[in-house]
């Protein structure tokens, strides 16, 4: 850390049941963490810290995420619903997850951020078989809401609705058994596998959706 501001103060303090205004120094440094910036009063006489406090005044990224999710067949009309437990990256500061409302918020210092998302969360994790993974990268205010809709230009249709379905199925079990621990992990969940594969199967750690072929549609847009 190194000291970049200092003035002298009168600082008060009671002793003996009176208020004496002690010489002192107020103080702060910086440090390589942007979210940390130690400061506070020291006794210019002794040295004694009188007080010590972080001076990075703090606010949050925050906002909501949604996807375009079709309810229920291949020709539904497509619906903006929440996307819930999504990652969501806040780059330099952490990470945090959408809650069932599809809402988020992580408590950064004032500034902007670049916030990054994909398709994993939780209980899914979206993968495109053969290709690139669906990825959103924008940028942040704090204290203004930062909000993004899964459309298809930021992701295929099918991966949209495989994370929905797939968390969906999920909470519908969760519901029946609140016990219920086998499906409490980002489940690999993967698209268009396979070349015009017309079928969908478990092979023990992941679920794999074909993209259909000359007697089938794609798989992942069925719930």
């Amino acid at each position: 850390a190194t000291i970049d501001f200092s003035r002298r103060v009168l600082y008060p303090v009671v002793i003996n049941s009176r208020v004496d205004l002690l010489p002192a120094w107020q103080v702060r440094a910086v440090t390589e963490r942007a979210d940390y910036r130690p400061a506070g009063i020291v006794n210019a006489r002794t040295g004694q810290v009188l007080l010590q406090y972080n001076d990075v005044a703090f606010d949050e990224v925050y906002g909501n995420v949604a996807g375009l999710v079709l309810p229920h067949y291949w020709n539904d009309v497509p619906q903006a619903w929440e996307q819930k437990y999504q990652q969501v990256s806040i780059t330099g500061q952490g990470t945090t997850y959408t809650d069932a409302l599809g809402n988020y918020s992580l408590s950064v210092p004032s500034g902007q951020y670049q916030v990054q998302g994909r398709l994993y969360g939780y209980y899914v994790d979206v993968n495109v078989d053969g290709g690139e993974d669906a990825t959103y990268l924008g940028t942040a205010s704090s204290g203004q809401p930062h909000i993004w809709i899964w459309d298809y230009d930021l992701a295929r249709q099918d991966e949209v609705n495989m994370y929905y379905h797939t968390t969906l199925v999920h909470d519908y079990f969760k519901e029946l058994d609140p016990d219920f621990t086998a499906l409490d992990y980002p489940l690999p969940a993967t698209v268009s596998y396979g070349d015009n594969y017309e079928n969908a199967f478990w092979n023990g750690s992941g679920i794999f959706f074909g993209e259909g072929g000359s007697m089938f549609r794609n798989f992942a847009l069925f719930c």
